[in-house]
C-alpha cells in the first residue's frame, strides 16, 4: 500500500551550463507529489486496519521539513538545481527519515516535471 501526499513549496533557481532563460534567476511554485510504501504490519480486522499507518500530519510536516521553501535552491544544494536532480535530491532526504519512496513527482509548473 503506498500513501500519497502532496506537497508545494516556492523557491528560486538558476540553471548553471544552459543556454536559455533558464539560465537567469527565476522562481517556481513547485509541487511534489511523494508515494510512500507502507507497512502491512499493523493488525486488521475483517480485512481493514485497525489503525492508521501514519499520521498524514506528522507526514506532511516530515515532508515539509526538506523542501526548500522561499529560499535560493542553488544556496542549499550542491549540485545543478535541474528538476531532474531536484526530484532525485527530495527522495534521498525523504529517505533519510525513513520513509519507502516507491514514487516520486516534482513538477515546476502545471505542465512540466518529473517522475522517478
Amino acid at each position: 500500500m503506498n500513501l500519497v501526499v502532496i506537497r508545494k513549496f516556492d523557491a528560486a533557481h538558476r540553471l548553471y551550463d544552459y543556454k536559455g532563460i533558464c539560465s537567469n534567476l527565476h522562481g517556481h511554485t513547485w509541487k511534489v507529489v511523494f508515494y510512500i510504501q507502507v507497512p502491512e504490519t499493523i493488525s486488521k480486522i475483517e480485512g481493514y486496519y485497525e489503525n492508521i499507518t501514519i499520521d498524514f500530519k506528522e507526514l506532511k510536516e516530515k515532508l515539509d521539513s526538506i523542501l526548500p521553501d522561499h529560499k535560493f535552491i542553488n544556496n542549499e544544494v550542491g549540485f545543478n538545481p535541474t528538476a531532474e536532480n531536484l526530484t532525485i535530491y527530495l527522495k534521498e532526504k525523504a529517505e533519510k527519515l525513513g520513509l519507502n519512496i516507491t514514487k516520486i513527482q516534482v513538477w515546476e509548473s502545471d505542465a512540466c516535471g518529473v517522475e522517478f
